[in-house]
This record gives C-alpha cells, sequence and structure tokens, in this order.
C-alpha cells in the first residue's frame, strides 16, 4: 500500500541561519519540522514564541540538494561553511518568504 503525502506539508524552520552552527550544527536539524500547513506553522510558533518561514516539500528539496549530492557520497569533502547571510538569500532565491529572518 503507498501513502500519499498530503498537499499542503510544509517545512516550518524555527530559526535563523544566525542561529545555527554556535556550537554544532545539531539545532539547525532540530528547528527543522514537518507542519500540516500555513495554519499548523503559526500555532508551533505561538508555542515556542518564535517566527519561523516555510518551505515546500520541493524547496527543501532544492535547500539540500548539495548536501545530499555530495556530503552523503563523498565521506572525504569539508564541512561547509555556514554564513548566514548567504544561506538566507539563497532559501530566499528559492521563493521563501525570509522576513521573520530580517534585522
Amino acid at each position: 500500500m503507498l501513502s500519499r503525502t498530503p498537499a499542503s506539508v510544509l517545512i516550518h524552520v524555527s530559526s535563523s541561519p544566525r542561529d545555527w552552527n554556535t556550537t554544532n550544527i545539531v539545532c539547525m536539524c532540530d528547528s527543522m519540522n514537518y507542519v500540516a500547513d500555513a495554519e499548523h506553522a503559526l500555532a508551533y510558533e505561538r508555542q515556542i514564541s518564535r517566527r519561523g518561514v516555510l518551505l515546500t516539500l520541493e524547496q527543501a528539496r532544492r535547500f539540500v540538494a548539495d548536501t545530499a549530492a555530495n556530503r552523503m557520497w563523498r565521506y572525504d569533502r569539508p564541512p561547509a561553511r555556514v554564513v548566514p547571510e548567504r544561506i538566507i538569500a539563497g532559501i530566499k532565491a528559492l521563493g521563501v518568504d525570509v522576513g521573520s529572518w530580517d534585522g
């Protein structure tokens, strides 16, 4: 039996790239969660008292494409540098509203 992903499933990222990799990258991964829709994301933001951004599954795939293509297969590849402004610009270029990360 095949399960289908509902069309409204999104990825909610509750922390800014400016907060990633302060000691390690775990906080980045911990801040990425599935939400059923934008209303579910707003309810989650009220619970955690922090605004985030929403990505479609396709935008999320494009965001991690380079890591998936390289890191998973090239074990000797050096770690990527976390450059918050570059990451934010890249996510914005995917069509994501990054307004909650401005400032």
